[in-house]
């Protein structure tokens, strides 16, 4: 595929360093055999954990499309398609006619074309009128219509 390719690493260093932070913790609450206290700590820790590395993506810009790879699927957006863009939470939610498409948000994305990837994807949205909607629609992330096959 060609294209400009990012990716959001800092979401997994992110994880990583919650890992580092949590493991302990846990190992320590098993080791003095509170194992209640171990599984409080995973259960309040380790879904988030296990949420971060998950929603970890590969980014691709091309000329016609956004694309987006997640270890769950690919999905795709035509950049004509998008009509509106909120941001908020640290996601970024593209938004078309029966389309939604929510990738982590420009924050996340790391690469040596970083800059590249954010001058690509601005100019698409100035060059296509897209507005800018509120933000608390960013909050909870959506995939409709944009799955590939």
């Amino acid at each position: 595929m060609d294209g400009i390719e990012i990716t959001t690493k800092k979401i997994e260093w992110l994880a990583w360093l919650c890992v580092a932070f949590v493991l302990p913790l846990v190992l320590l609450a098993v080791r003095e055999g509170e194992l209640a206290l171990a599984a409080i700590f995973l259960g309040i820790f380790g879904i988030p954990i296990a949420l971060l590395f998950i929603y970890s993506a590969t980014l691709i810009f091309s000329r016609d499309k956004f694309h987006v790879h997640y270890c769950f699927g690919k999905y795709s957006i035509d950049w004509g398609e998008i009509k509106g863009i909120s941001v908020g939470g640290g996601n970024l939610k593209l938004l078309g006619d029966g389309k939604t498409l929510t990738v982590p948000s420009y924050e996340f994305w790391h690469g040596d074309r970083r800059q590249a990837a954010l001058d690509l994807f601005q100019n698409e949205i100035a060059k296509n009128g897209v507005e800018e909607r509120p933000g608390y629609l960013a909050l909870i992330p959506t995939f409709k219509g944009a799955k590939n096959a």
